[in-house]
């Protein structure tokens, strides 16, 4: 028996940190990833240049502090205002009702360009 072969096909490349900035000067990868994953150590690149390598209506996700190492209550409390402060200069918004504690694994974002 043969299995019907998938329609689309899917690509995942993981990409060592250090080209995270030179991504977007490569005009060949502008508006070309569906989906971006980033962990909470690799916050600082989610910025409007990094963004710019996804595609319209496509997604980010970041993942949740829970897995953090201890937070204060204060770190915790600032966390999503400033996650939705650097979403608003990249062009995205949040999705649903993620929210930072009660998400198991990570925050949905959606490109709005």
């Amino acid at each position: 028996m043969e299995l019907d072969k998938p329609k689309s096909s899917i690509t995942v490349k993981f990409l060592p940190l250090g080209t995270m900035e030179q991504l977007p000067k490569k005009q060949i990868l502008l508006k070309s990833f569906d989906l971006i994953y980033l962990s909470t150590s690799q916050l600082s690149y989610f910025t409007p240049e990094l963004t710019a390598i996804l595609k319209d209506d496509s997604n980010l996700l970041i993942e949740n502090i829970k897995y953090i190492p201890p937070l204060t209550t204060a770190q915790e409390g600032a966390f999503l205002p400033k996650l939705k402060e650097m979403a608003t200069a990249a062009k995205c918004e949040l999705l649903g009702s993620n929210d930072d504690k009660n998400n198991n694994f990570h925050l949905s974002f959606h490109r709005v360009d």
